[in-house]
């Protein structure tokens, strides 16, 4: 009897679970079927459907009416010319002046000399220094010689007063002259000193051009830039 009813009991369990089964298949078959159907009347209705160009509206713009010109003519002033009657004027033409030609006279270099000795007084010392210049101090003009007339004395007598015998050559016993030169400007520069004529000892030379360089502030100053050439006496027997 307790099997019969277990065996009861599995047959109802498993047609109940069969019966679930089947309504659950009826009832997903009816849900499908209407999305079936509208697929399909989609389907059908966009195969019926024709494209139809739709053509852009053109705006036409209201233009304004083109409002014509008008031209007016003007009228050219008619311009007479009245006949140009040129006056000829005679020139007087100039006479031709013959100017003769201005004839300088010649002044030779020793009626230079006396002009210049007239005005100025030369010493046998300014003479001295002068002569050292050569031929070249006729080339100079008027104002470069009466510059150096009347100071080339006292450049010298500056340069003495800044002078001093090396003791070197007082132990040698070396005496001399030597010649310097340089170019004198009116501020009262220097320039290009040299030892235009040498003693024979490079001492005393050397000795000159130091003193040159301690005394040039008080040379008197020219006008225009002057070459200045003077010579320095070395003697013992001043010492």
């Amino acid at each position: 009897m307790v099997k019969t009813i277990k065996n009861k009991y599995i047959i109802a369990i498993i047609l109940s679970i069969l019966l679930h089964i089947f309504i659950y298949i009826l009832f997903t078959n009816n849900k499908n079927e209407p999305l079936n159907k509208s697929i399909k009347s989609n389907q059908n209705k966009t195969t019926n459907l024709r494209y139809i160009q739709l053509k852009p509206k053109v705006i036409q713009k209201h233009k304004k009416p083109k409002v014509r010109k008008k031209v007016v003519q003007k009228k050219k002033k008619v311009i007479i010319k009245k006949p140009i009657t040129k006056k000829i004027i005679k020139k007087e033409i100039p006479k031709k002046t013959i100017s003769k030609p201005i004839i300088k006279p010649k002044v030779s270099k020793n009626d230079f000399n006396k002009v210049v000795k007239n005005k100025v007084k030369i010493d046998k010392q300014t003479q001295k220094l002068i002569d050292l210049y050569g031929d070249d101090f006729q080339k100079f003009d008027k104002q470069t010689k009466l510059f150096l007339i009347k100071n080339i004395k006292d450049i010298g007598a500056i340069t003495k007063r800044f002078l001093s015998y090396p003791l070197l050559s007082i132990q040698a016993g070396q005496e001399g002259i030597n010649v310097i030169e340089f170019i004198l400007f009116p501020n009262g520069s220097i320039k290009d000193v040299i030892v235009s004529k040498s003693s024979g000892y490079f001492i005393l030379d050397d000795n000159t051009m130091d003193t040159i360089y301690e005394a040039y502030e008080d040379y008197p100053r020219p006008q225009k830039p002057t070459l200045i050439k003077i010579f320095v006496k070395y003697e013992l027997r001043a010492y």
